[in-house]
């Protein structure tokens, strides 16, 4: 085609009105992104998961820490000494 001819009809498509969309396209269209199924892969999973498993990581950390203050600090300080104080206090208050 020569450029007279497509400037012909591009000036022949100018003057014909826009075609109108079908009536029930928005509802197809919402239909079709409700239906379509995504695939989700192992890297998907994953990186949906791991911020949960830090997060519950990190509570459990700092738990841990805290309990161990706790223990260190209002407690006797080692297992031993508790014990043997716990020994003590049962053997005399069963004489």
């Amino acid at each position: 085609m020569n450029e007279k001819q497509i400037e012909r009809l591009l000036k022949a498509a100018r003057g014909e009105p826009a075609p109108l969309p079908p009536k029930d396209l928005e509802r197809r269209v919402l239909r079709a992104i409700h239906h379509e199924r995504r695939e989700t892969s192992l890297v998907d999973h994953l990186s949906r998961l791991l911020p949960r498993l830090a997060a519950s990581a990190a509570l459990m950390i700092v738990l841990c820490l805290a309990a161990d203050f706790c223990l260190a600090n209002l407690l006797q300080p080692d297992l031993d000494s508790g014990l043997t104080q716990l020994a003590e206090e049962w053997l005399f208050a069963a004489k």
